[in-house]
């Protein structure tokens, strides 16, 4: 008769042989594909260690978070064990969850930019986030990459300042040499009082002019936010006012204007400005100031990437030819040699009125 201990016995030994046939058949049947996956899972663990941004896996509907790697633990300063038991807006600020969440139940799925200012142990850091929506079977979850760039907006800041200092000084440049050149037309104001010579006051005023149409430069450049170009209508404007303001006239005229709204570089503005000083002079200088007449006019139009000026008085052409640029006058002289330096042309454009017109290229 058989001991019941021994029966015992072999029904166990049955049973882990049995057992073991299943592991066995379990292995050859399903082993390989759950080693391969959870070999990828090791590698895309290994990478997301690896990489240098912080990555941050939570799920959407609890703000938990999932996973995340060593970086997103160095960014927020507490080991992956205390992390894990943090939720999206303890970390990003509520205010920055509310806004995603508002965000994504309106567009539904899709990648989120995003910048913050992120307070954590080690101090206040300047982020720039990404945010990807991904469904992982019945969960809704979100990858967040965040990269520090406090050290970028910190150096960004910095030559903002640097940037603002240099403007500030260029200003008080600009004012000064319009300051300055303001005294040399006072100078040749008083100076002129003590002329009685009517051709040499005449000189004098028309010095003033040009000293004056250079200091408008610096003073609208002065006054700008743009500190390389000025708006040519205002500049214009204010251009004949001090022209027909110093007197230089002697005599009432009248200037009509019709200027495009543009912006002209201060290496264009200047030699502009004393041309128009210089047609204008030439205009009054050849007008015959009968009551009758029109004004003087200018007009500055743009066609395509040319400037067209046009300055026309009411003076008549001489009997035996017309000017011609470069005529014997100094101001003539002058507006040749200038438009020369716009890179431009200066011709008559009428054979009977003293109606001259400049072109050149607007430059940047």
């Amino acid at each position: 008769m058989s001991n019941p201990s021994d029966a015992s016995e072999e029904s166990d030994l049955i049973r882990r042989r049995l057992i073991g046939l299943g592991e066995r058949s379990m292995r050859k049947s399903y082993y390989p594909e759950l080693r391969e996956q959870i070999e990828q899972l090791e590698r895309f663990r290994g990478l997301m260690q690896r990489v240098a941004d912080a990555i941050f896996m939570h799920d959407v509907r609890s703000g938990s978070f999932l996973d995340v790697n060593q970086a997103a633990c160095e960014l927020v300063g507490c080991d992956e064990e205390r992390l894990r038991e943090m939720i999206f807006s303890d970390v990003f600020g509520e205010a920055t969850e509310a806004g995603l969440r508002r965000l994504f139940e309106a567009d539904g799925d899709g990648q989120v930019e995003f910048c913050a200012e992120l307070e954590f142990r080690n101090g206040p850091l300047s982020v720039d986030a990404s945010l990807k929506l991904q469904n992982f079977g019945d969960k809704r979850l979100a990858v967040t990459v965040v990269r520090d760039v406090t050290e970028r907006r910190q150096a960004e800041m910095t030559i903002r300042a640097s940037l603002r200092e240099k403007e500030i000084l260029l200003k008080e440049i600009h004012h000064r040499v319009k300051n300055n050149l303001q005294i040399i037309s006072s100078l040749l104001s008083l100076q002129s009082q003590y002329v009685r010579d009517p051709e040499a006051l005449e000189q004098f005023a028309e010095s003033q002019n040009r000293i004056v149409s250079m200091a408008l430069v610096h003073e609208e450049l002065y006054r700008s936010d743009d500190l390389s170009h000025i708006p040519i209508r205002h500049y214009v404007q204010s251009l004949c006012n001090q022209f027909l303001g110093t007197g230089a006239t002697g005599r009432s005229v009248r200037i009509e204007l019709d200027v495009a709204d543009v912006a002209l570089n201060i290496n264009k503005a200047i030699p502009c400005g004393l041309v128009i000083n210089e047609l204008l002079a030439d205009a009054v200088r050849h007008d015959p100031h009968d009551e009758s007449n029109g004004p003087i006019r200018v007009d500055l139009a743009l066609d395509g990437d040319m400037l067209r000026l046009t300055v026309s008085g009411n003076g008549a052409i001489p009997p035996g030819g017309a000017p011609l640029p470069g005529e014997d006058s100094l101001g003539m002289q002058l507006a040749t040699g200038l438009t020369e330096q716009l890179g431009g042309s200066l011709r008559l454009v009428s054979d009977t009125e003293r109606r001259f017109q400049v072109t050149f290229p607007r430059g940047n």
